[in-house]
């Protein structure tokens, strides 16, 4: 899919929007994220209220709507961070206000790296890997937080 196919696609109502609708307030949603990925980590939280997304309609949008996969990796120039950018950007651009975010980590080799994350319905957190569509936990990932944004 093209990025105008996309957005072809968002404005003809093709891609379907997340139909639940389970709202949580910014405070909330800092004390789920701080306790997954710590109390040091820095935040920035920045909207009072955020909808929990639902997993199913998630997984469906990234493997089957995203046009994530037709940007080549550029190493400095298109990386990660810009994979994350670019998702959460098709995101928003669906629809508002879903609880999706950036995730700044330190690899288990020690370097740094970015990946988006979302809060359920059930208010787990699930780190995604924008460049490979890969959705799992924290505690699977040998991933150390010092950063999110929301």
């Amino acid at each position: 899919m093209s990025f105008f196919t996309f957005i072809d696609g968002f404005r003809d109502g093709l891609i379907p929007k997340q139909t639940a609708n389970i709202q949580v307030t910014g405070d909330k949603l800092t004390e789920i994220l701080c306790k997954e990925f710590g109390a040091t980590c820095h935040y920035h939280v920045v909207d009072r209220k955020y909808r929990l997304v639902d997993k199913e309609w998630f997984t469906t949008f990234i493997t089957k709507y995203s046009a994530i996969e037709k940007f080549k990796y550029q190493s400095d120039f298109f990386d990660c961070d810009s994979f994350a950018f670019v998702l959460k950007g098709e995101i928003e651009r669906l629809q508002l206000g879903l609880a999706v975010g950036f995730l700044s980590v330190t690899t288990p080799d020690g370097s740094s790296h970015m990946l988006n994350f979302y809060v359920d319905k059930f208010s787990e957190v699930f780190l995604v890997e924008p460049q490979s569509d890969k959705v799992f936990k924290l505690k699977d990932s040998g991933y150390t937080p010092f950063r999110f944004e929301i």
